[in-house]
């Protein structure tokens, strides 16, 4: 890393030494997010005809710091750190001369088409860290996708995609289902996944493992929904897939007390919750499937569509439905309690994301990612229309200061800190097909990106 010096003189007085020293993984996307953070601050003073700020190299000698354990030198980081290349100047675009460098986002990787064989990956799921598996300094986490009959393993490099491919295929599994929304429980080596049976459409909640030894991402056994799995009539050929009714899969583990190896599942306006022990079927679970432990109804009007679960402010799960609907159901009350609901769209809800105690993030079909303060119900505390299409998710920033949501025309981050719900584009042209889910990297700030044509598209950002 280097010392970020605060004008008008770096080296005299006035100026201010910043000398941080972190965890080699952790070096690069903590430049990005300085680099990032001195970027709106140079703009708020240039606003007001201040001198902007700077990026000063680190002095020889050395600095005075209380020392992080387990820390590395930010000279020794920097150097180690492969320095991205710089993006590609627009065709027509001219920065001006001493202008500073924006930032932005380029596309650093399109995977191959026949890691998912042309399939449309369906799901994406980010882990920092799989027991059995390399992580820790010099690596960025695991990143698993879901298509057709198909669950890949990615590993992620640390780099960002500097020096190195930002992603590298380790492992495919082969299952007998399409699994539409995957949500991972590292600490108990467990993958669940809302599926429908390849063959015959019969939905189903399908736990696969995360352990190595145990067979990575191989399929051990099912949780029935209700009715219980009952075959849908099989579409006319070439014709379009019925929709789904078992719409999104979560992890209750980290509640603790009695949802520990837990998971909860959407289906239709029910939210049914599993006993899921490990890679060993509950005792006497029936080969179709074992069934729910207890369940609520969240929503009696319309079929659920966005599920999440947060700890921020307790242990919370909340539920979108595609009349618009939202509610926060606090887990810590049996049954569970309703502790805040909002009619927050006009059309179904698409996302969520509970960024801390009071603040939730929705998205809809009518193009809306509204903010709201989870203390009052009355209007969103921000809005926005990224691009006058319909939103069809959202996923919170590793530094919480943004979400970047795709809609059926872009892919769009929306600030989450200047009060205004102000968006900035991630891609730089209209889509010629919408997304079908994005995650982001939590070591990198990359964004992973799933698209119709069975390829992995990476984002990340750089200066240009």
């Amino acid at each position: 890393m280097g010392v970020v010096a605060f004008p008008p003189n770096p080296t005299g007085p006035g100026s201010c030494w910043v000398h941080l020293e972190l965890d080699k993984a952790e070096t690069r996307i903590t430049i990005d997010r300085l680099k990032q953070a001195i970027e709106r601050l140079a703009a708020a003073r240039a606003a007001q005809g201040i001198a902007g700020l700077q990026i000063a190299p680190a002095p020889a000698g050395p600095v005075a710091t209380d020392s992080v354990a387990g820390s590395a030198e930010i000279a020794d980081a920097r150097a180690e750190t492969p320095v991205c290349p710089p993006a590609p100047a627009t065709a027509g675009a001219r920065v001006p001369s001493g202008a500073a460098p924006r930032l932005s986002w380029e596309v650093c990787l399109v995977t191959d088409t026949m890691d998912h064989n042309r399939d449309p990956v369906q799901a994406l799921q980010y882990c920092t860290a799989i027991d059995g598996l390399p992580s820790g300094d010099g690596h960025g986490g695991w990143l698993v996708s879901s298509s057709r009959k198909l669950l890949n393993l990615w590993e992620c490099s640390a780099g960002g995609g500097r020096g190195a491919p930002s992603l590298m295929l380790l492992h495919s599994q082969e299952t007998d289902f399409s699994s539409s929304h995957l949500a991972a429980e590292p600490s108990c080596q467990l993958l669940f996944a809302a599926s429908a049976d390849a063959r015959t459409g019969a939905e189903c909640v399908t736990i696969h493992s995360l352990n190595p030894e145990a067979g990575m991402l191989a399929f051990k056994y099912k949780l029935a929904v209700v009715p219980p799995n009952q075959q849908r009539p099989a579409p006319p050929p070439g014709g379009p897939q019925p929709p789904r009714l078992l719409s999104k899969v979560a992890s209750l583990h980290s509640f603790g007390g009695g949802l520990r190896s837990t998971c909860a599942a959407a289906y239709q306006g029910n939210v049914y919750v599993y006993d899921a022990p490990g890679l060993a079927a509950p005792p006497g679970a029936p080969p179709t499937g074992a069934p729910p432990k207890g369940s609520w109804k969240a929503h009696d009007s319309a079929p659920i569509s966005a599920l999440v679960t947060s700890n921020a402010g307790g242990a919370r799960v909340a539920t979108g439905a595609k009349d618009g609907h939202v509610i926060l159901w606090d887990m810590r009350q049996r049954p569970p309690g309703n502790s805040w609901r909002a009619r927050a769209h006009t059309q179904a809800v698409t996302g969520l994301q509970v960024t801390n105690d009071t603040t939730i993030v929705t998205t809809a079909l009518d193009g809306k990612v509204n903010i709201w303060d989870l203390r009052s119900t009355a209007a969103p505390r921000a809005s926005c229309s990224p691009d006058g299409s319909a939103v069809l998710g959202v996923k919170t920033s590793p530094a919480g200061d943004c979400v970047a949501v795709f809609t059926q025309k872009n892919l769009v981050s929306v600030d989450l800190l200047d009060g205004g719900a102000s968006t900035s584009p991630i891609t730089t042209s209209p889509l010629p097909r919408p997304y079908l889910d994005i995650t982001w990297n939590a070591a990198t700030a990359e964004i992973y990106a799933a698209s119709t044509t069975g390829t992995v598209t990476v984002y990340r950002q750089t200066y240009s």
